[in-house]
């Protein structure tokens, strides 16, 4: 009886586990099959970031009227939670011109003016979908054109379960304690 709780106990510690659960730093120039860009994004070699030689964003000055995007796909099925962080510059007109963080198409974050520095943002929300697009969005207006955005380092880490347990399980488990108990003092 000790054993079989024992076992119990010890599989359900084993299906939780903290990982990396994307990692992007664009030195290889490629992007992923889970990435895509539209826009004037393109990766590019600069050194704004100091932190590798190639980032992703604008190589020059936007131009009026800017959409463009870097688009993340991925799959949170098994994701707990998870946290994104990445390094970025920003030279834009702070009024008018914006840098957002969507996930899904709801905005997590704007930034806008001109400003440098790493970002974290909580994926929280977003725990337990299959389909899952976080979107790097800049949209600029008719006006004042500067240098733009560039960002590099996107990671994601989470913690991942490894097997999804389903609600059955946990029912199925609290009952069979609750028998152990019984049990346990039937023969006390």
């Amino acid at each position: 009886m000790k054993k079989s709780l024992f076992v119990l106990l010890l599989a359900l510690s084993n299906t939780l586990s903290a990982e990396t659960i994307f990692q992007q730093d664009f030195e290889t120039s490629l992007l992923g099959p889970n990435e895509s860009v539209t826009g004037a994004f393109s990766v590019s070699n600069s050194s704004y970031l100091g932190n590798g030689t190639y980032v992703i964003g604008h190589e020059s000055p936007y131009s009026p009227f800017e959409s463009s995007a870097y688009i993340l796909s991925l799959d949170f099925t098994n994701v707990q939670d998870a946290v994104l962080t990445f390094d970025y510059n920003i030279e834009t007109e702070a009024c008018c011109d914006k840098f957002s963080i969507l996930s899904n198409g709801d905005v997590n974050d704007t930034l806008s003016g001109t400003m440098s520095g790493q970002l974290v943002v909580d994926l929280a929300s977003l725990t337990g979908l299959e389909n899952v697009a976080l979107t790097f969005r800049f949209v600029s207006d008719a006006s004042i054109q500067r240098q733009g955005v560039i960002f590099d380092n996107i990671l994601i880490d989470g913690t991942i379960s490894s097997v999804p347990v389903p609600a059955a399980f946990w029912l199925f488990s609290s009952g069979l304690l609750g028998l152990i108990g019984i049990a346990r003092r039937k023969n006390a």
